[in-house]
């Protein structure tokens, strides 16, 4: 099947024509290989009305390059006619624009500063030491980009539905078009779990003025609205769990499935299970030391993410290693006093009477806990005893885990 090719348009003030033709040279391998055609207004053939052809291939394209310096700003004919028409495609979902500093201006001052811009951290291309360096970091953003929107693009769209005289229908899924990086419907919005890239540190401004924005730090994993994802698609990565990797061969889809059921007792069950036949520790039935600090990180990765991603961020390993952070602890050190401010904070202690509640107790009271606690996994356990707790035994290991998944990257 030959690979569907988006068409990008150049939208740029004149005096910027040398520094547009050096980024054209960065996507010229994009072009070459079919993933691309581009347009600009220096391939009008003469006697044609010019005004008509920018609007149509305008129009046309599923991608809007917006290359802002203070000339573009100043341009009534970039501002008025090409960049509102760019962003209305972009709201409406009908293309992707991405705007792109060549020079220092005022440019978050535009009505497209809400946009994610490249290079990286908005820095113009003229102060970089080198400004291959500048288009090749903007050539990398703009390839990723449009992988994400080829993947949406390929995704089907579902047939609507069969309806019935004097019955009104109910909405058949739809998708937005290429400009768009995610799946759109009009009965449900799914979140979309996502990593922040090296190097970024990302602020999502809010719909209403009187919240604050979404901050969200280099390497920290979130969930997204689609709408806040399109802001923000060029400097995160979306974490999909479909790939269920185990260093060991193990099989997670059964996990996965009581996740999306939302069987939490069952699934942080089989996790322990699941955990022990992965450290080699099927007999014993609990984890030491010694395996924690072996166990192998694939096999973490895959249960955190899937934790993580069908609980909407509310359970993981990686979400208690923050809280464990937050609390005051350390990675690779133990401090029960830490420990107990993270107990409390999930669930598991009652700093009134001084006591760790059992596993039984608390995975009773799951359905009040899943409203009341920002995030938490109940890690099981069980002692040389046989007597299953949380907390308490978890306490004396929990920063060893804690230490691993910093290790393994969760």
């Amino acid at each position: 099947m030959s690979k569907k090719s988006l068409t990008v348009f150049f939208s740029y003030s004149h005096k910027d024509e040398l520094l547009r033709d050096e980024l054209a040279k960065h996507l010229k391998p994009l072009e070459r290989d079919g993933t691309i055609s581009t347009w600009y207004d220096r391939q009008i053939i003469a006697g044609t009305e010019w005004d008509n052809d920018i609007d149509a291939n305008l129009n046309a394209a599923d991608l809007i390059l917006l290359l802002i310096s203070a000339d573009f700003l100043a341009s009534d004919f970039c501002h008025q006619v090409e960049l509102q028409r760019a962003i209305e495609r972009h709201e409406n979902g009908e293309a992707r624009v991405i705007p792109i500093i060549l020079r220092h201006c005022l440019w978050k001052k535009a009505v497209f500063s809400k946009l994610q811009v490249l290079p990286k951290n908005g820095e113009p291309v003229t102060k970089w030491a080198d400004r291959d360096d500048a288009f090749t970091n903007i050539a990398e953003g703009i390839e990723r980009a449009i992988d994400e929107m080829l993947k949406v693009a390929a995704v089907p769209v579902a047939p609507p539905q069969a309806t019935v005289q004097n019955v009104t229908p109910i909405a058949a899924p739809t998708i937005k078009l290429p400009s768009a990086p995610i799946v759109s419907s009009p009965i449900t919005t799914t979140p979309i779990q996502v990593k922040v890239r090296s190097g970024f540190n990302v602020s999502i401004p809010p719909k209403d003025v009187k919240k604050s924005a979404k901050n969200i730090e280099e390497g920290e994993i979130a969930f997204l609205t689609p709408e806040e994802y399109n802001l923000v698609a060029h400097q995160v990565d979306v974490i999909e769990p479909t790939v269920l990797l185990s260093a060991k061969g193990i099989d997670y889809r059964e996990l996965e499935e009581l996740l999306k059921a939302q069987e939490w007792r069952k699934a942080d069950e089989l996790t322990a299970k699941l955990m022990c036949q992965a450290a080699n520790r099927e007999k014993e039935g609990w984890l030491d030391t010694e395996h924690i600090e072996a166990f192998p990180c694939e096999d973490l990765q895959t249960i955190d993410q899937l934790w993580v991603h069908y609980s909407s961020s509310k359970f993981g390993f990686s979400i208690q290693k923050k809280l464990w952070l937050e609390c005051g602890g350390a990675i690779g050190k133990y401090d029960y006093e830490v420990w107990k401010k993270f107990g409390k904070k999930v669930g598991w202690y009652h700093p009134q009477n001084d006591n760790w509640r059992t596993y039984t107790k608390f995975m009773n009271d799951t359905k009040n806990a899943q409203n009341a606690l920002p995030a938490s996994l109940p890690f099981r356990r069980r002692s040389p005893l046989g007597v299953l707790f949380v907390g308490v035994v978890l306490g004396e290991l929990g920063w060893v885990l804690f230490s691993r998944a910093e290790t393994c990257e969760v």
